[in-house]
């Protein structure tokens, strides 16, 4: 066997003054509220507009292709909901000049649900005397016991659709205590829809009653009791990773790359390249989820609606979670933070969002040759880029993974909790 050799990882850049950042670099903190401060000190948008989320302003791509070296203006599009005009705008600022360099006003058009509204609506439709009725019929009275979950409403051309309200529709759980497994009790056949702007309750829906299953279906480490047990598996690397990762930029073998996240297509991957000998070949210029649809197949009342478009209605960036060594991530791993916005227009920091680590992939190539008795075998070995994103019930986990052969794949693993539904 002899032993696996790469070439270096090749960045695909200029050697620059190291002041200066790549113009596909991603946000730091310190941008992300520059960009948010900019907007709210101008006239661009009206006082107490929200900040649905903020994005690098990417370069086109004969500008980053043709980079010297020389700084780019660095933009941010910022995406703004302006709740008493129902309007949606993009203020895109240079934090190069520290103004706003455009206004694009977005009529008719709905940003992703906000944090804010997800949880003001739901206790909107908890105050709401109809919901509260129904839940009655059903035996519920203790409404501190109740998850409200409002779903992006979508829109099938119904009338109530045709309002142009920004609507929500929610569907209910029971819990026996906060921080319960609400989704193995669902209560069936009752459908509320909510304005998002004016937290309005504009219709209840309500169907037959069907039991509130019983079981609570908890799946923490006590109330499953004993789980397998295997040898312990460890993944060790007394060298350290064979990567290196700088301000967003990943070499890895005959890999290069830039890595960022999307506040809604989640992980994006610019300017992949390939040595190939001395030769550094461009592979990829963007690489990006740009929308998961999730529809489901059932005509109850509570679930032929549910269309999701996780990406566009919500936001797979802006759900990332904070990834933990040795459970979401094994071996040698590195993590990156990453920059977000709040409603408010301030900074938070998603720590360990995203992560980078190398598996052993099996044989890359192998033959035996008999008339000499002797093996020749390499290894593979896969370098992967992730984060996980949980959306209400269900957590997906994307992949990218780039080999030794020059290919390259992606792949989203869905995990979590099924979204439940009660029958008879």
């Amino acid at each position: 066997m002899t032993a696996l050799d790469t070439p270096p990882g090749t960045s695909p850049e200029p050697a620059p003054d190291p002041a200066v950042r790549h113009p596909l670099a991603p946000l730091t903190a310190a941008e992300v509220e520059a960009a948010c401060a900019i907007v709210t000190a101008s006239d661009a948008v009206a006082p107490g507009a929200r900040f649905v989320y903020t994005a690098l302003a990417e370069p086109p791509k004969a500008d980053v292709l043709g980079w010297d070296g020389t700084p780019l203006p660095r933009l941010v599009t910022c995406v703004t909901y302006d709740r008493p005009r129902r309007l949606t705008q993009w203020v895109t600022v240079s934090l190069t000049t520290g103004s706003v360099v455009d206004v694009t006003d977005r009529p008719g058009a709905h940003p992703p649900i906000m944090l804010e509204e997800w949880f003001v609506d739901g206790e909107a439709i908890k105050a709401d005397p109809g919901w509260r009725a129904a839940m009655a019929r059903r035996g519920i009275t203790d409404l501190d016991l109740v998850q409200i979950d409002p779903w992006p409403a979508s829109n099938f051309g119904l009338d109530v659709d045709a309002t142009g309200r920004r609507l929500g529709r929610g569907v209910t759980y029971v819990i026996d205590h906060v921080g319960d497994n609400a989704y193995a009790r669902p209560v069936e056949n009752l459908v509320v829809i909510v304005d998002r702007d004016t937290h309005e309750v504009v219709e209840v829906q309500e169907g037959d009653v069907v039991p509130v299953p019983t079981p609570h279906g908890r799946y923490d480490a006590d109330s499953v009791g004993a789980t397998r047990t295997l040898a312990p598996l460890e993944i060790v690397q007394p060298e350290g990773a064979g990567f290196t990762v700088t301000d967003g930029h990943l070499a890895w073998g005959p890999w290069s790359m830039r890595i960022s996240m999307h506040p809604i297509e989640g992980l994006v991957l610019h300017t992949i390249g390939y040595t190939d000998g001395d030769r550094l070949r461009p592979v990829v210029h963007r690489a990006s989820l740009s929308e998961m649809i999730v529809p489901y197949g059932s005509t109850s009342l509570n679930h032929w609606w549910k269309n999701a478009f996780d990406a566009g209605d919500i936001g797979l960036g802006k759900l990332a979670n904070s990834l933990k060594l040795g459970c979401d991530c094994l071996g040698e791993i590195t993590y990156l933070d990453v920059a977000m916005c709040d409603e408010n227009g301030a900074a938070i920091t998603i720590p360990q969002a995203i992560c980078l680590h190398e598996e052993d992939c099996g044989i890359l190539w192998k033959h035996y040759k008999m008339a000499s008795d002797v093996a020749e075998v390499r290894r593979s070995r896969r370098m992967v880029v992730s984060f996980i994103a949980t959306v209400g019930n269900y957590e997906y986990g994307f992949y990218w993974y780039f080999y030794l052969d020059g290919s390259m794949g992606a792949e989203v693993k869905l995990t979590g909790i099924i979204q439940t539904q009660a029958v008879e």
